[in-house]
């Protein structure tokens, strides 16, 4: 192939990859993140795009309103029989800790709050697209109505802002996961934040 037949393959081929995605873009936050279209992306509830993310008010809401993730990416799945893998966004209080320490305060709270929690990697230094972080990696039983339970396997990544810490919580069944591998390493290509 000629060298200049090559390059528009394979910026065709960059250009459709990029098409292939649908995006959230949150400006009070600077955060962006991108998922496949098989996806559904399902925004936060409580209505964030009012605040501006040095408005002293923000960071008391994500202090108050923990637990609400201001962006949820989710897998359909056929049928009822299962549980949609998901990927979360929320907003913390860092508290002045550093990214392995917060991680590692939610460990007590992760074993009272799910079945069978179990952590499979401690809190470990890492990067997420250049930008200083920590991981973690557990797994617990999730039990819905109807005494249905499930083998869930959570991925959480923390990843310090100034005095707030981002959480990027990838969960689901381990072999819908395992399955989601090339779709997951996707969507977490695509977060950034784009102001500094």
């Amino acid at each position: 192939m000629k060298p200049i037949l090559c390059f528009l393959f394979l910026l065709g081929a960059i250009v459709a990859r990029a098409q292939d995605l649908q995006s959230f873009d949150s400006a009070p936050f600077s955060f962006h993140i991108g998922a496949p279209l098989t996806w559904k992306l399902l925004p936060a509830s409580f209505p964030i795009e009012k605040y501006e993310l040095q408005n002293k008010n923000l960071f008391k809401m994500v202090e108050t309103e923990t637990n609400v993730p201001i962006i949820r990416i989710v897998k359909p799945v056929a049928g009822n029989g299962t549980i949609s893998p998901a990927v979360q966004v929320f907003v913390e209080s860092s508290e002045g800790q550093s990214p392995v320490e917060f991680l590692a305060s939610t460990e007590a709270s992760a074993e009272v709050g799910f079945q069978n929690f179990q952590l499979v990697q401690k809190p470990t230094v890492t990067n997420l697209n250049g930008a200083p972080a920590a991981y973690t990696e557990s797994t617990f039983v999730t039990v819905y109505p109807g005494a249905r339970r499930f083998d869930t396997l959570s991925r959480v990544w923390a990843i310090p802002r100034g005095k707030m810490m981002f959480v990027i919580s990838i969960s689901g069944q381990p072999d819908d996961l395992k399955a989601l591998d090339n779709e997951v390493r996707m969507i977490l290509g695509t977060v950034k934040f784009t102001h500094e």
